[in-house]
């Protein structure tokens, strides 16, 4: 899993009245990694984002709602290479 964030990124549902320095909450990725089947490289889709404010540490299933939180990466792989 991946969690990535910017501060300070609003958008008309995160704005500076809701969400504090914030902005959007932490994109959460995730990628399913191989093992046992030779190298592997995977890329993380997002599936969810964090609490507005960080407190709960739960992962709300979803992304409705984010507009640029969603452009933060242009891309994130993982590669898995057997020793």
């Amino acid at each position: 899993m991946l969690e990535i964030n910017r501060s300070y990124d609003y958008n008309e549902r995160y704005t500076r009245g809701n969400s504090g320095v914030n902005g959007q909450p932490s994109l959460i990725c995730r990628c399913e990694i191989v093992v046992g089947q030779g190298s592997f490289t995977g890329r993380f889709v997002p599936f969810g984002t964090g609490s507005v404010d960080g407190t709960d540490g739960s992962i709300s299933l979803g992304v409705e709602g984010l507009t640029t939180a969603l452009t933060l990466l242009d891309k994130a792989e993982i590669t898995y290479q057997p020793s």
